[in-house]
């Protein structure tokens, strides 16, 4: 009994998950729409990632900008050249700790990039 116990009190210390929160779309850096007739897209897959801290669930009315810096990143990433991203998905992955009291969001951004000619 006591080690039933013990085990559901430590699988209550951390829950976590992970989804798909956008894709598959075109992300394109701001500023590069006029010059999308004379691009071209790369072969390889690049991705970014940020992350984001929170505690007692402040991430819902404090939210930074993570996934646009996952996406900012991603397209750095891609080069010099590098205006935007297709087939771009967006993972989140969220742990909880001790559950609501402290939060880490992940977010990860890959697609391909999209290259000014």
């Amino acid at each position: 009994m006591k080690k039933v116990l013990l085990f559901t009190l430590i699988s209550l210390l951390c829950v976590s998950c992970s989804s798909t929160m956008m894709g598959p779309t075109t992300v394109l850096s701001k500023g590069h729409i006029k010059g999308l007739n004379k691009a071209s897209t790369g072969f390889e897959r690049v991705s970014g990632t940020a992350k984001e801290h929170a505690f007692f669930l402040s991430h819902l009315v404090l939210g930074e900008a993570a996934p646009q810096r996952a996406i900012e990143a991603a397209v750095a990433q891609g080069g010099e050249n590098c205006i935007g991203l297709s087939e771009t998905f967006v993972t989140t992955h969220i742990i909880w700790w001790l559950p609501f009291l402290y939060t880490e969001c992940s977010y990860t951004a890959e697609g391909t990039p999209i290259y000014r000619r």
